[in-house]
């Protein structure tokens, strides 16, 4: 994960001076860090003979299939949410706020 994608997914909560959240992403022995996963990306295209971008997608592949820490069910409580609300029907809750929108709505 790049840091940029980092300060801005984590702005509401503030910024510190050599912030351990952001500095661990240059940790070179940190499972997620930046150089970490690239040394597994260029090991893992090597070993299997295969693109970089290959190796990087099936790596991605992998990751998107674990919880994330702090949002472990996020996505599956999205989809049930839009699906218990009718979004795919035209009944998006989102239509009835005042603050929408309103050139399509009934």
């Amino acid at each position: 994960m790049d840091t940029a994608f980092v300060n801005a997914a984590n702005e509401n909560y503030g910024r510190i001076y050599r912030d351990p959240a952001i500095e661990r992403h240059f940790d070179k022995n940190w499972e997620h860090s930046i150089y970490y996963l690239t040394q597994e990306t260029l090991k893992r295209a090597s070993e299997k003979n295969i693109t970089v971008i290959e190796a990087a997608y099936q790596m991605a592949d992998v990751y998107i299939q674990q919880k994330h820490p702090l949002w472990p069910d996020r996505t599956k409580n999205i989809i049930k949410s839009l699906v218990e609300g009718q979004w795919h029907h035209g009944q998006d809750f989102w239509r009835k706020r005042r603050n929408f929108a309103k050139s399509d709505c009934t």
